[in-house]
Order: C-alpha cells, then sequence, then structure tokens
C-alpha cells in the first residue's frame, strides 16, 4: 500500500500502455427527487475543485433527471450533459438500488472513455498531475478505504486509462451480481481484484482519498477539526450520505 502522495510501489507491465484520459465524469439525479439531496453549493464546489486540480479537456455529467437552482446554473456551462436512462438491470440481474444503479453506470462510462471518476462529495484539494504522472504506464489508480484496505477499494475518486482489463473484469463480476451486501461489488470486489492484479492497478493508501473514514468518528472529523486534513492526501470525501445536514 502507498502512502498519501508517495511513489509507485507497483512493478511490471499494466494492462495497457494508454494514458488517462484528460476526462472528468460526475453521475447525478438517476433518482427523480435527488435522494432528498438536491444540487446546491458543495456540488458546485466539487466540480470547480475538480476541474481545477485536473485541467481535463471535458467534463461529463451524466443524468437521468436534471437538476435545478442557482447553483446548477452556475455549474451547468462548464459541463457537458449526458442523459442516460439509469440501467436497472446488468447481465439479466436486476439492480434496484439507485447507489447500485450509479456504480454500474460509472464503470461502463470509464470502460467506455476511461479518464477521472469523482462522486459529488468528493472534494479534490490538489493538482493530480503528480499522481498521474506517478503511475506506470496504463495503470489505473483508486485508494483503499480504512486502514490497510479493511473496508476495501473506494470507487467514489478512481482514475483509469480506457477499457482498462481491471475494469473489464470488474464489470464482469457484474454476471453474479447481488444485493445482499451493501459495498460487495463497489468496495469489497475490487479489492480483491486489485489485490490479483498489482502491476496494471495503483491502490493508495486510504489517507489519499478517504480520510476520514465514513463512521460516526469519522464525520465528526471532517466537521469539527483539521485532522479531516492528511498531508499528502489528494482529496477529502464528505460522505454526503452521513452528513447531509452539516453540508
Amino acid at each position: 500500500e502507498e502512502e498519501a502522495g508517495g511513489k509507485d510501489g507497483g512493478a511490471g507491465a499494466a494492462s495497457s500502455a494508454a494514458a488517462v484520459p484528460r476526462l472528468l465524469h460526475f453521475i447525478f439525479g438517476l433518482s427523480a427527487d435527488f435522494g432528498g439531496k438536491p444540487f446546491g453549493l458543495v456540488h458546485h464546489l466539487v466540480i470547480a475543485a475538480a476541474q481545477h486540480a485536473a485541467a481535463p479537456v471535458a467534463t461529463y455529467f451524466y443524468y437521468a433527471h436534471e437538476p435545478s437552482g442557482e447553483w446548477w446554473e452556475a455549474a451547468k456551462p462548464s459541463l457537458a450533459l449526458r442523459k442516460v436512462v439509469a440501467p436497472t438491470s446488468v447481465f439479466g440481474r436486476p439492480v434496484r438500488k439507485f447507489a447500485h444503479q450509479a456504480d454500474v453506470l460509472r464503470l461502463e462510462v470509464l470502460l467506455s472513455f476511461g479518464g477521472i471518476y469523482l462522486d459529488l462529495d468528493v472534494l479534490l484539494l490538489r493538482p493530480l498531475a503528480p499522481l498521474l504522472s506517478a503511475a506506470a504506464p496504463g495503470q489505473a489508480t483508486l485508494a483503499h478505504e480504512g486502514v490497510g484496505g479493511s473496508i476495501g477499494v473506494g470507487n467514489a475518486l478512481m482514475l483509469t486509462p480506457r477499457n482498462h482489463s481491471f475494469f473489464r473484469e470488474w464489470y464482469e463480476a457484474y454476471r453474479a451480481f447481488s444485493d445482499a451486501v451493501w459495498n460487495g461489488f463497489s468496495v469489497r470486489l475490487p479489492s480483491r481484484l486489485a489485490a490479483a492484479a498489482p502491476s496494471s492497478v495503483r491502490v493508495l493508501a486510504y489517507g489519499a482519498f478517504y480520510w476520514p473514514p465514513w463512521n460516526p468518528w469519522g464525520v465528526a472529523q471532517l466537521y469539527r477539526s483539521e485532522r479531516c486534513l492528511l498531508r499528502g492526501g489528494y482529496a477529502v470525501h464528505l460522505w454526503e450520505t452521513k452528513g447531509w445536514r452539516s453540508l
């Protein structure tokens, strides 16, 4: 496991020699009620921070239901809008929860285009250029959730070339999809797959993207203490579902 902002520890040939395209991808509004979390100031700031940190050639915004309001109108001119139908099944398996539908859609997007995917509650703190340049040719970059990856490998911030072998394998595993375990296919499964492919997937330490954790103690640090910022961290996950009232 790499330290946040540390040098690449992987070795060997990656799945391809392709670079990570300078594309940003966001998914929002698969549910008509936006899960009770309408587009607001924080979402606008997350997009602006990502555009500053990644210097993308395009920022794609995928939605089934378009947001509204002043902060949406402020963000909209900088986005390439892509209306989608929320995937209610994958390989014939039902996908009932909107969060799981977003999990499927982000894999399909990254397989098709590559680039940088972020949840709309992931705030980038500094430029991604050093992170991208430290990766071996063709590597995807993700980060652990939990100390030592105790929870798994997160899917809220991912950087990858298009049609990457790791993401193909991950997507193919959805042939057996089940929502019996909430994060079974989104966090636990990629942890196992990444452990088996260390040369093609660079997994950063949890502090790079996912500090503090989403438990009550972590959310308290996030909104009440400077301990939410670790030296070398590239992002802070705001854990919107846990801290919406604070946002």
